[in-house]
């Protein structure tokens, strides 16, 4: 028969089973562990680690980074908002699916907008009354980053959704849409946008990169999921306990000063609310600094360069065939940027770019606005900063096609 512990036995009986156990726990901790053994154990914990980073990030995405159900959600809310009349303001400048925000736009519209403007962030500063017209009438659809691919992905939203293109559309270009140097690989998150007008525009022309370009974007997206600097400011939100909804809030226009962020007014126009410069000086510091970095650094490819060209000469004609008016936005380098290209083969290139789109201009009968060396009048104090001309350079350029008498009335703002 197996012998009782009595109540005076218990406690000793209990420390030796608890010797025995933290034993066999020494015992396994310290039992010889082949290498192969403990390259396996490493690898499990690390991939563990950043799964449960990936994770936390995707499920807070502070900057509404990625795609999930919430974050749709407040994206299409704060574009509704814009379609309601009210201005908007976006915390997170710098993410990928402002191209989800222009998609939700467009679907919020009940009819295309009369006129609108596709670029980057250097025509952000477009708006109505640059146009000489309603706010109702004109939206601005700058995609930060945007190249000529990002342009065929909004005209494939419309398609979709409404079955046709605004009547006017304005192409604002930037050099670097005509370069290898660009990142354009970001319109791949609107690829069936893309090709809904694509089709249209080469219908007998494939793009065999979609796939490597989607890569590129995919890839900067998982990298961003275990990004330590992406996963401090998802836990700075999370302590502060602040919701996705406050990244797109609709603001009073008339408050918007109050605001220090990116806002997006309901014509699409946008501001930045950090201020700049009165004297320019920050700017011309940064725009020489940028030009001499791309005189040393940046070589011509013309044929990358014609290549470009003959893409948008296929989309203008695509639009013109369509029935749309098309007009070129060339918005100016900053002149402190082009001083310091000096004599480099690079400011060559962007010579000979200026003459090639003023022929295309010519051959299609498109009006052309601008150029990216046509610097004559301009100072550092009419640049937002190295390379956004300020709102009223786009209102002089503008003032001679939309008939605005308050443009072409506005008083001049001092160049330096």
């Amino acid at each position: 028969m197996m012998k009782e512990t009595d109540s005076e036995e218990l406690p000793l009986a209990l420390i030796r089973i608890g010797r025995s156990s933290f034993g066999r726990m020494l015992g396994w901790l310290y039992r010889p562990v082949s290498p192969r053994g403990w390259l396996w154990s490493v690898g499990v914990s690390i991939t563990f680690l950043l799964l449960v980073i990936g994770v936390f990030n995707y499920t807070v995405d502070s900057k509404l980074f990625f795609l999930s159900g919430g974050t749709k959600e407040v994206i299409r809310q704060g574009a509704e908002n814009v379609m309601e009349g009210r201005a908007v303001v976006l915390i997170p400048i710098d993410n990928l699916e402002q191209r989800f925000f222009q998609r939700c736009v467009i679907e919020a519209m009940d009819a295309p907008r009369e006129c609108v403007v596709l670029g980057s962030s250097r025509v952000q500063f477009v708006s109505s009354g640059s146009l000489g017209m309603d706010s109702r009438e004109v939206f601005n659809h700058s995609i930060p980053a945007s190249g000529i691919r990002d342009m065929v992905a909004v005209l494939g939203m419309y398609r979709l959704q409404h079955g046709r293109y605004p009547d006017r559309i304005i192409l604002g270009l930037d050099p670097w849409m005509f370069e290898p140097y660009e990142t354009e690989f970001r319109w791949v998150s609107a690829l069936a946008d893309y090709r809904a007008a694509a089709g249209g525009i080469w219908a007998s022309q494939g793009w065999s990169g979609e796939g490597i370009h989607a890569g590129f974007l995919y890839a900067r997206k998982v990298w961003r999921l275990v990004d330590w600097g992406y996963t401090r400011d998802n836990l700075k939100a999370l302590i502060k306990g602040e919701s996705k909804s406050r990244l797109l809030l609709a603001v009073d226009p008339g408050k918007v000063n109050e605001v220090p962020y990116h806002v997006i007014y309901p014509d699409g126009s946008r501001e930045w609310a950090f201020p700049r410069e009165p004297d320019g000086s920050v700017s011309a510091e940064s725009a020489r600094a940028l030009g001499l970095d791309h005189a040393a650094s940046r070589m011509p490819d013309f044929g990358f360069q014609d290549k470009r060209l003959r893409m948008l000469r296929d989309v203008i004609r695509y639009l013109q065939e369509s029935g749309v008016g098309v007009q070129v936005l060339i918005p100016p380098m900053h002149p402190d940027y082009i001083g310091c290209l000096g004599a480099s083969d690079y400011l060559e290139s962007l010579r000979r770019l200026d003459a090639q789109l003023v022929d295309l201009c010519g051959d299609l009968q498109v009006e052309r606005m601008g150029g990216f060396t046509a610097i004559d009048g301009l100072g550092p104090g009419d640049f937002f900063d190295s390379s956004h001309p300020a709102k009223w350079v786009y209102d002089r350029l503008l003032s001679s096609i939309s008939g605005n008498p308050s443009s072409s009335g506005v008083q001049d703002e001092p160049s330096d």
